[in-house]
């Protein structure tokens, strides 16, 4: 089946701009356009919208014409249960995987950013929302493989204080292939600190070579480095720098358009949780 890929913030308002056609096309990529009940095995349905409990916004559903078992679109997922409307969701995601520069604490400013914060009712809920899709983020990362490259790298924050020390970041890079990267902040750079976060992050095949100027690492590192302050790493808590590493391994491994990026995360929210 052909999945529909938004090019522009114009067409995206279009696809998914309302709540009913949002949840259409969810449903569609998790499901598809044909139906088999689980029960009867009978292909014919029909459309029900259900109000959901507590407040929820109202869900669209393929229901069985023969025994009445429903198909729910979100039912299993990461987005199980969500207490926002999926457009807003959608919104997130969409601002999410538009920009290499990720959610920068100064995107309220934007005029889209404004409007969902308006929409979801406060900044405490836009932000449970981003922290959502970072899981969804982290979740969706591949464990590396093959000869890989380590950097420590030693960040100060800029407003730091006594309580606030020097954060040890790890960046592993693979060496081959589609060089795919991983990054994570650790206690101090000492080998017991860094082997379990090694064991989480790659393969048991995986093998870190030893070299003085680890090339692929460098550069990422660099890399790095100058994309924290792009993102308001002045303005932000640095205990939120996790959370911030995970964006940027998830765009570092997958370089698309806007568009494809979108759909990539939407894919990976519609995954077992």
């Amino acid at each position: 089946m052909r999945i529909y890929v938004p090019r522009n913030e114009t067409e995206y308002l279009k696809q998914y701009g309302r709540e009913e056609a949002c949840q259409r096309r969810v449903f569609e990529l998790r499901r598809g356009t044909s139906f088999e009940c689980q029960q009867c095995r009978n292909k014919s349905w029909r459309e029900m919208k259900r109000q959901a409990a507590g407040g929820r916004p109202e869900t669209w559903h393929r229901v069985c014409r023969q025994c009445g078992w429903q198909e729910r679109p979100l039912a299993g997922t990461w987005l199980h249960g969500l207490r926002i409307r999926l457009q807003d969701f959608c919104k997130i995601c969409w601002l999410a995987a538009g920009s290499r520069e990720g959610f920068d604490v100064r995107l309220l400013r934007g005029p889209l950013a404004r409007r969902l914060v308006l929409d979801l009712g406060s900044n405490r809920t836009y932000y449970r929302s981003v922290s959502l899709v970072r899981q969804i983020m982290a979740a969706s990362q591949p464990k590396l493989e093959g000869k890989l490259e380590l950097e420590l790298l030693e960040l100060a924050h800029p407003q730091a204080r006594t309580t606030n020390p020097r954060k040890v970041v790890a960046v592993l890079v693979e060496t081959a292939g589609k060089n795919r990267v991983r990054t994570g902040v650790l206690p101090d750079n000492s080998a017991a600190s860094l082997k379990p976060w090694l064991a989480l992050v790659s393969t048991s095949k995986a093998k870190v070579t030893k070299s003085a100027k680890p090339i692929h690492a460098t550069k990422v590192a660099r890399r790095l480095e100058q994309w924290l302050p792009s993102v308001g790493w002045d303005l932000i808590d640095s205990r939120n720098l996790p959370g911030y590493l995970t964006e940027f391994d998830w765009h570092q491994n997958g370089r698309g358009t806007p568009g494809s990026n979108f759909v990539r995360l939407l894919r990976a929210a519609l995954n077992r949780k």
